[in-house]
């Protein structure tokens, strides 16, 4: 798939949110970057803010799916594009309904018509069984928003 279409696809969608996965966070971490740069989005490393910012760190175990929000719509500001990398720590401390709201969000929520949320999102995670098994987001064309990296082509 080429992700220079298929981003021209997604950013005109009014729900612009996708998720890309893999097995390697180095492999992920290399493609998100690149193209941020590429497509002059922002790149953001979830796990390294959370280093950055200690009062983050210290309350992880209180930090919610309503604090995500507010940070990613503080991030996405002035962005066309935002990527988000390495945040599977974080969703590992959620519970399964913390979750659940999360990919909502992303399935309709992350609405591009809207000021605070008009940057398309681009969630880099780990492979995981849910990912690849039961998670469905839909595009308005019934296709899946969910994405392996390997479905990509590497960013020039």
């Amino acid at each position: 798939m080429n992700f220079d279409q298929y981003l021209e696809f997604i950013k005109k969608e009014k729900f612009s949110s996708i998720i890309i996965y893999s097995k390697s966070h180095r492999a992920l971490s290399k493609f998100s970057q690149q193209a941020a740069v590429k497509y002059k989005g922002k790149y953001l490393d979830l796990l390294n803010y959370f280093k950055q910012h200690s009062e983050l760190a210290k309350g992880i175990d209180v930090f919610k799916m309503e604090d995500l929000l507010s940070l990613l719509k503080r991030e996405a500001a002035g962005q066309s594009l935002l990527f988000v990398d390495k945040m599977d720590f974080l969703l590992d401390t959620w519970r399964d309904d913390e979750k659940k709201a999360f990919y909502r969000l992303l399935q309709n929520q992350w609405n591009s018509f809207l000021e605070d949320t008009k940057a398309g999102l681009v969630i880099c995670l780990l492979t995981n069984n849910y990912l690849e098994n039961k998670l469905r987001i839909i595009d308005t064309k019934g296709n899946s928003r969910v994405h392996k990296l390997s479905n990509f082509k590497a960013i020039d």
